[in-house]
This record gives structure tokens, sequence and C-alpha cells, in this order.
């Protein structure tokens, strides 16, 4: 149904989530307790964020590699 290729970036945009999930988790595991750190919550949600931007331009920096060699290799006046 869907494609099984993964694409650049899937494995660290996969990574941040799951910070950003335990994070959340550990959070609620230590306000169950009594034990709320707001740190937990913090770091590990700016972390997982910060991976997820970086798969995000890994992803895109690859699209931009691959339309500019399109580009070069299809465009006969850029070659000289």
């Amino acid at each position: 149904m869907g494609k099984s290729a993964k694409l650049p970036g899937d494995t660290l945009i996969g990574t941040g989530i799951i910070f950003c999930f335990l994070s959340v988790l550990l959070f609620i595991m230590g306000s169950v307790n009594g034990a709320t750190n707001g740190y937990i919550l913090g770091g590990g949600g700016i972390l997982g964020l910060l991976i997820i931007c970086v798969g995000y331009l890994k992803r895109i920096s690859v699209a931009l590699t691959v339309s500019a060699d399109t580009v070069s290799e299809a465009s006969p006046a850029a070659k000289h």
C-alpha cells in the first residue's frame, strides 16, 4: 500500500519522535510519583525537536542536490 523505501533523514526523525515521547512519558511518571522535574520534559523535548529538524534538513538537502543535478544534466545551455 505504501512505499517501503526509506527517505533520507527518516531514521533521525524517528529518533527525535522517540526522544519527545520518552521525555513526556518520564515527566508523567515522575509527576505521578511526586518527583516532578521540568528539566526532563524541556531537555528531552528540545533534544527531540532538534533531532527532528536535523532529519528534515537532511531530507531537504538531498532533494536540493538531486534537483540541482537533474537541472544541470537537462539543460544543454548550462554546459560550457
